[in-house]
């Protein structure tokens, strides 16, 4: 984004890894977060803190191989 200055929203969503990407959030909006956001608000308040850190180290982690494996097939192509 720094490279190619300031675009239009349009034209982000015209790019060609968006779909690959509002796939990957989509996914983990609906599998990952929606049952952790359940499981930390059935939690005491004060493990809510803990656990919240944790679901963020793999939110990490689960971008961090999507990235990969993204890198990987691009190079392959």
């Amino acid at each position: 984004m720094l490279d190619e200055g300031i675009k239009a929203p349009t034209d982000y969503l015209r790019s060609n890894g968006f779909a690959r990407w509002a796939k990957i959030v989509g996914l983990c909006l609906i599998f990952f977060w929606t049952p952790a956001h359940t499981i930390t608000f059935l939690l005491p308040n004060i493990w809510r803190v803990v656990f919240a850190a944790y679901l963020s180290v793999a939110l990490g982690a689960i971008l961090s191989f999507a990235s990969e494996a993204g890198s990987r097939t691009a190079r392959t192509a």
